[in-house]
C-alpha cells in the first residue's frame, strides 16, 4: 500500500500534463479557492490538488467511491479533450450512457451523483470536491482499477443485512458522515475524531473494505412493518432443522459447555475421513465452508498474486483475495452457467487458486463431468482449483462429478473440495464445513486456523449428522419438489428463472432493477436476496422453503407485479 500511495502521490503531484489538456476548458484553475468551496470557473468544474494540498488528499480520499470519482472522472475528461469536445463541456454533458454502460450499476450511480455535485455553479459547505488525475503511469491505473473492485466487494457480502437496516434517516446521517468525512477526516459513531494513526496501524489491502453491519433481527423487522410473520427465503438456509440425532447430541453436550472445545475435532475429522475413505491429514475444519476459505487465503496468498473464478458466484472467493492484497479475476458466467475454459484462459503466472463453484451460488447451475474433466486435463500445475460444492447433497443428476470420489482420490488432482453441514444438514446456525484435499494444503492451513474456531456443541452436531443417508435422501426428494414449485410460479409470472437449477435455491431475473421488488416483498412479510452487488442488478435469489412458504412466496410476488404499474418482466 506503501507504494501505491506513493504513486497516486506522484500522479497528483504531476499536474503538468493535465494543466495543459485543461486550460482551454478553464482559463484558470485556483486549486486553493476550489478547495475551500469558493465560486469556481464558468465551465468545467475541476479541482486541481497541488502540492501543498496533496497529503490532505491522500487523507481525505478514504473512500471508495472517491477514488472511483476520480478516476473515471479523469477518464472521462481526458476522453472528451482527446475528442475534441472541448468548449462550453459541462460535466453533466460529459456523462453518457455509452460511456458508463461498462460500470457496475452501483458505481454508475455513485459517479453520476458525483459529477453532477461538480457541475453545480453554485457554492455550498456540502458540496464534494474531487481531484481530476492524469492516468499517465500503467502502475497507477492498475491501482485505482483495485480499489474499483473493492467498492463492489465492499458491498457483497450479505445484501439483504445492508437493505434491512437502511431507513431514510439511516440514509441521510451516512451522507451527512460522507461529506463531513472527506473534508475532516473519518469519526466514530458519537462524533469523536479518529486518532490519525488509524491509517498507519492497519494494513493498506482492508482500508477499503467495509465492516459487517448486521441487519436487524426478523422480529424487529415484524415490530416496524406491522407484519405477522416474516417468511425469510434469502440465506440458502436448509427448510429443516437438525437431525434428531444432532438434537441429542446437543442436549447431551449442553452441561459441559463450561470446557473449551476439541481443538482438533478429532472425533469429526476422524469421522470424515472414515465417510470420504482419505486419511485425517487430509481433511481442514473451519466455522463453514467460507472460513476454509478465509483460511488458505491467508495461508496461500501475498499481495499481486491471483485468484479466478466465476461472476456472478461466491462473494468469499473475491473477499478473501482482497483482505490479503490479492487480485481477483472474476470471469462472466455464460448463461448463468460456469465456463472453465474461460477460467483457464484467465490463468497467469501469479494466478495461486482457480475456483470452480459447482453448483453455483447465486445461479444454482452446475458443470457436467465432461467439463469438469477436461478443464483438469489443462489447468496448469502450480493452481490450486477449490472445487465448491457445499450444494452436494442436493444434486441428483448422474452428470454431476463428486470432487473428492473423482479428483482428489481416483486422479491425485491439486484440488481441494469444499462441503459443509449448513444446508441439508440444517446446521447453519452452528457453522461446520470442511475441506478435503492433498496434505501438504491441509497443513498449509492449519498453520494459519484458529484453534477453537469450532465450538464443541457443533462438532457433536455435525458427528450425529453423519451416516443418516435416508433422511438427506428423503430431503434431498423434498426439496427438488420445492424448487420446482418455486420455479413454476415465478415462470408463472412471466420472470425468467436459470436453469437447470439443482441446489436448494432459485435465481430469478425479473428484467429491471430489484429494489423495489425486495422492498415491496419485504412489506409483503418475505424476504428474498437482491444480487446487484453480485454483478446482477436485475435478478433476485429466491430459497426453497417448506411448500407452504414457497406459496406464500408466490402469493405475495403476484400481489407486487398486480400493483406495479409497469411489467416486472
Amino acid at each position: 500500500m506503501v507504494e501505491e500511495r506513493l504513486e497516486l502521490r506522484e500522479a497528483l503531484l504531476f499536474r503538468a500534463e493535465l494543466d495543459e489538456r485543461l486550460l482551454h476548458v478553464v482559463p484558470e484553475v485556483d486549486s486553493a479557492r476550489d478547495l475551500e468551496g469558493e465560486p469556481a470557473g464558468p465551465r468545467l468544474q475541476v479541482v486541481d490538488l497541488d502540492a501543498r494540498r496533496v497529503d490532505h488528499a491522500l487523507e481525505s480520499l478514504h473512500s471508495p467511491r472517491d477514488l472511483i470519482v476520480l478516476r473515471i472522472a479523469a477518464g472521462l475528461v481526458r476522453q472528451r479533450v482527446d475528442e475534441g469536445r472541448r468548449e462550453g463541456a459541462s460535466l453533466g454533458e460529459l456523462v453518457d450512457p455509452e460511456t458508463l454502460a461498462p460500470l457496475d450499476h452501483d458505481v454508475e450511480s455513485a459517479v453520476v451523483v458525483a459529477l453532477k455535485h461538480l457541475d453545480d455553479r453554485s457554492p455550498g459547505p456540502d458540496r464534494p470536491h474531487a481531484g481530476v488525475v492524469g492516468e499517465h503511469e500503467p502502475k497507477l491505473a492498475v491501482t485505482l482499477e483495485a480499489f474499483a473492485d473493492q467498492l463492489a466487494v465492499a458491498r457483497l457480502e450479505d445484501v439483504e443485512r445492508t437493505l434491512l437496516a437502511r431507513d431514510e434517516h439511516e440514509v441521510e446521517r451516512k451522507e451527512a458522515d460522507f461529506h463531513r468525512d472527506s473534508v475532516d477526516g473519518p469519526r466514530l459513531a458519537d462524533g469523536t475524531k479518529l486518532h490519525p494513526m488509524s491509517d498507519r496501524l492497519f494494513r493498506g489491502a482492508i482500508s477499503e473494505l467495509v465492516p459487517y453491519e448486521p441487519g436487524k433481527p426478523v422480529e424487529e423487522v415484524q415490530r416496524e412493518l406491522g407484519l405477522e410473520r416474516v417468511v425469510k427465503l434469502a440465506s440458502n438456509e436448509g427448510q429443516f432443522g437438525p437431525f434428531p440425532a444432532a438434537l441429542e447430541a446437543l442436549e447431551r453436550g449442553a452441561r459441559e459447555l463450561n470446557r473449551y472445545p476439541d481443538g482438533g475435532a478429532y472425533q469429526l475429522r476422524e469421522a470424515l475421513a472414515a465417510k470420504h475413505g482419505v486419511r485425517a491429514d487430509q481433511i481442514a475444519l473451519a466455522a463453514g465452508a467460507d472460513g476454509v476459505i478465509g483460511y488458505l487465503s491467508l495461508a496461500a496468498l501475498d499481495p499481486g498474486d491471483e485468484v479466478v473464478c466465476g461472476w456472478p458466484s461466491f462473494p468469499s472467493y473475491v473477499l478473501g483475495a482482497v483482505k490479503m492484497g490479492a487480485v481477483a479475476r472474476r470471469i462472466p458466467l455464460v448463461d448463468h452457467v460456469y465456463e472453465p475454459a474461460a477460467l483457464l484462459d484467465a490463468v497467469t503466472e501469479r494466478t495461486k487458486i482457480v475456483y470452480l463453484c459447482n453448483p453455483n451460488n447465486p445461479t444454482g447451475t452446475m458443470v457436467g463431468r465432461d467439463v469438469v474433466d477436461a478443464f483438469f486435463e489443462r489447468v496448469p500445475e502450480h493452481v490450486l482449483t477449490v472445487l465448491d460444492e457445499a450444494y452436494f447433497e442436493y444434486v441428483d443428476d448422474p452428470a454431476y462429478p463428486d470432487g473428492i470420489e473423482e479428483y482428489l482420490k481416483r486422479d491425485g488432482r491439486h484440488v481441494l473440495v469444499l462441503r459443509t453441514f449448513s444446508k441439508i444438514y440444517g446446521l447453519a446456525g452452528l457453522r461446520v464445513g470442511y475441506g478435503v484435499g492433498p496434505p501438504d494444503v491441509i497443513a498449509g492451513i492449519a498453520k494459519v486456523r484458529n484453534a477453537f474456531d469450532i465450538n464443541q456443541a457443533a462438532q457433536d452436531a455435525a458427528l450425529a449428522s453423519l451416516g443418516d443417508h435416508s433422511e438427506i435422501g428423503r430431503r434431498r426428494a423434498v426439496t427438488a419438489a420445492g424448487r420446482a414449485q418455486l420455479e413454476g410460479a415465478c415462470r408463472a409470472l412471466g420472470v425468467e428463472v436459470a436453469a437447470p437449477a439443482v441446489g436448494n435455491f432459485v435465481f430469478v431475473d425479473v428484467g429491471e432493477e430489484t429494489r423495489p421488488l425486495f422492498d415491496a416483498l419485504l412489506r409483503e412479510g418475505v424476504i428474498v436476496r437482491p444480487l446487484a452487488a453480485f454483478g446482477a442488478p436485475t435478478a433476485i435469489r429466491v430459497t426453497v422453503g417448506t411448500e407452504e412458504e414457497n406459496a406464500v412466496l408466490a402469493e405475495a410476488f403476484g400481489r407486487v407485479r398486480e400493483r406495479t404499474s409497469q411489467p416486472i418482466g
